[in-house]
């Protein structure tokens, strides 16, 4: 029953959240790049839930499952201005598919759960905020900048170093610190080169194999 009142809790929070975000754009009091960094830094905290809710797997990719065809659906038919995309890319696609790979590490093959909490978080925020860091220095520019990339990477060592902490892993020998900053670089330099919304796939991919292949 606890996993059954997950799955209600989950599906209740996303479509709460991109309601109020669609709420917000109808009244005109945020623009649809704001709606769509709500909804995407929003939406990463689900995973908080599925860690607290969740011990199948089965039920744990049920969310991701359905968002990865809900956002397909969205895209394709333009269902929801909120989540609309200028670029017109498949970005909202290829996050849930992210969050499916992430519940497989962490469910299925037994990698450290921080971790796939740590690579979401990274995606959420560290991408999130790197587009809006980046307009805000530059606003009339249409292509990634130097301003996001450091936005990225300052954002990355961050969640690295606190989830570190809290997995009593964070010790300050040169080599575990040359692997936080390393990661955290790599982590910028993947979400700067990385076209077409696949961020959203290789940002934490790379962050979470990165961290249990080195640090773990």
């Amino acid at each position: 029953m606890n996993q059954l009142l997950g799955l209600g809790v989950s599906f209740g929070f996303v479509f709460g959240l991109v309601g109020f975000a669609a709420f917000l754009l109808m009244g005109r009091v945020i623009s649809s790049s704001v709606a769509r960094k709500i909804i995407h830094i929003g939406v990463g905290h689900w995973w908080f839930l599925a860690e607290y809710y969740f011990v199948d797997i089965s039920y744990a990719l049920i969310g991701p499952g359905v968002f990865i065809l809900l956002n397909w659906a969205v895209g394709a038919f333009h269902l929801v201005p909120a989540m609309e995309n200028k670029e017109s890319n498949w970005g909202t696609v290829y996050y849930p598919i992210s969050l499916l790979l992430l519940v497989i590490g962490v469910w299925g093959l037994g990698m450290p759960s921080w971790i796939g909490a740590m690579a979401v978080m990274i995606l959420a925020w560290g991408d999130g905020l790197a587009a809006v860091v980046g307009k805000l220095i530059y606003p009339t520019s249409t292509t990634k900048t130097g301003a996001g990339f450091v936005s990225m990477a300052a954002i990355s060592l961050g969640f690295l170093v606190v989830f570190t902490v809290g997995a009593g892993l964070f010790d300050w020998s040169l080599p575990f610190l040359t692997g936080l900053v390393g990661l955290a670089l790599g982590a910028a330099l993947v979400e700067y080169f990385t076209p077409w919304g696949l961020d959203n796939l290789t940002i934490p991919l790379f962050v979470s194999l990165g961290t249990w292949y080195f640090l773990v």
